[in-house]
């Protein structure tokens, strides 16, 4: 049996430094101490990804080339397509549409503009509801 004396402090995958145990992702950690995280879990269990003040169970934040957005994919599909992505882009508009491979949003379906406009099928709506 290891224990985790015999693990030299450098390279444990667990820390329990802090106000919290840390659990080593790589260079980053899913820990709940606000320092270095992958993931963050806070004191009543909501999830951080990319911010260590979720303000929901699942907070998702980004920006920029790594934008707040999720893939939802099928893996026994065809090359070509990854199957959906939905965002939130560089303008604050929320996005819905077919991804490619990379996860990049390929052909956009549903916008919500910040302003409240919506499109199906229309990426730039011009009225609270566009249709193409």
């Amino acid at each position: 049996m290891i224990r985790a004396t015999d693990i030299p402090p450098s390279t444990k995958p667990i820390s329990t430094a802090g106000t919290a145990a840390n659990i080593a992702l790589g260079s980053n950690y899913l820990s709940g101490d606000g320092a270095d995280e992958g993931i963050f879990v806070d004191s009543i269990g909501q999830i951080g990804i990319g911010t260590i003040t979720p303000d929901s169970k699942l907070h998702l934040s980004g920006t920029g080339a790594a934008p707040a957005k999720l893939v939802f994919e099928r893996t026994d599909g065809s090359v070509g397509q990854k199957d959906w992505v939905q965002y939130v882009d560089s303008s604050h508009s929320f996005l819905l549409g077919k991804a490619d491979d990379t996860g990049t949003l390929a052909n956009e379906y549903f916008t919500i503009l910040t302003g409240g406009n919506v499109g199906l099928g229309v990426t730039n709506p011009g009225a609270k509801l566009s249709l193409p």
